[in-house]
């Protein structure tokens, strides 16, 4: 689409929201399908991926560090068994160190926590249980939008905070 026809629509669009001509509310299946779900799927997806990456890192670690006292053993008598134990104690060390700078292990903590949240707000929403029992449809609704969007909401400033920490430790 080139920069005209974007521009022009977009005019389009602005005017139709300023005649009132498009709604900007969301229903509560779009919210659940397009919102909803899509943050569920997104901390569900980046949760497995932490957890891989954590158990691949860990799992090295301590084929590593296991190994290091069995080849001393084994190989005491060879000029080579330092570099060896050098190496397995390097690599052991890079994969801790890994671990501590990507934080894997706490990113999947708090990724499956906050996919399991929301998994119970929509079931809860769904089932009209909890929050959301004695409320008519629309405000089980707005119940529904303020309380996941306050969840992604603290998650989000919540990983702001940390960098901020991280960056006045650094100074």
């Amino acid at each position: 689409m080139t920069k005209k026809a974007l521009s022009e629509e977009r005019t389009d669009v602005n005017w139709k929201i300023r005649k009132g001509a498009v709604s900007l509310s969301l229903q509560p299946y779009e919210y659940l399908t397009d919102r909803l779900d899509d943050q569920i799927n997104w901390y569900d997806k980046k949760s497995t991926t932490q957890k891989k990456w954590y158990y691949c890192l860990k799992v090295v670690t301590l084929i590593c560090t296991s190994s290091i006292p069995v080849s001393s053993v084994i190989f005491r008598h060879q000029s080579f068994t330092a570099i060896i134990t050098a190496i397995m104690a390097a690599i052991a060390t890079v994969t801790e160190g890994i671990m501590t700078l990507t934080k894997c292990h706490e990113k999947w903590i708090v990724y499956r926590s906050n996919a399991e949240v929301l998994k119970h707000e929509k079931y809860s929403y769904l089932t009209s249980s909890g929050a959301y029992s004695n409320l008519n449809d629309t405000e089980k609704f707005h119940n529904l939008v303020d309380r996941t969007e306050n969840i992604i909401s603290n998650e989000n400033t919540n990983w702001a905070s940390l960098g901020k920490k991280k960056g006045k430790s650094i100074q």
